[in-house]
This record gives C-alpha cells, structure tokens and sequence, in this order.
C-alpha cells in the first residue's frame, strides 16, 4: 500500500486491482484513482488514463 500513497503524494495516478493481495475495500481507502475488478478492464483503462 506504500506505492499507492507514495503515488498520491506525488501526483501520480494510480491503478489498483482487486485480484491481488489486498480487497477493494482496502484499495478504496487508500485513494486509488482506479481500481479494476478483473483482469479484462484493463484495456479499457488505457483510453481513461489519456483523458485524465
């Protein structure tokens, strides 16, 4: 979860995925600008990421 704060306090946008070690709650609390919920999402991340 360090690389998600370190990430804000930088102004870098992240992406989470709930897949992994930690739940989507979890990820929710620590201010994640994305999170995916499956493995398919992330193609249609890329377009997002441009835009933000």
């Amino acid at each position: 979860m360090g690389d998600l704060k370190q990430a804000s306090t930088e102004g870098i946008k992240t992406v989470a995925v709930s897949w992994g070690y930690q739940d989507e709650k979890i990820l929710a609390k620590e201010s994640s600008n994305f999170i995916l919920t499956r493995p398919q999402d992330t193609g249609s991340l890329i377009p997002k990421l441009m835009l933000y």
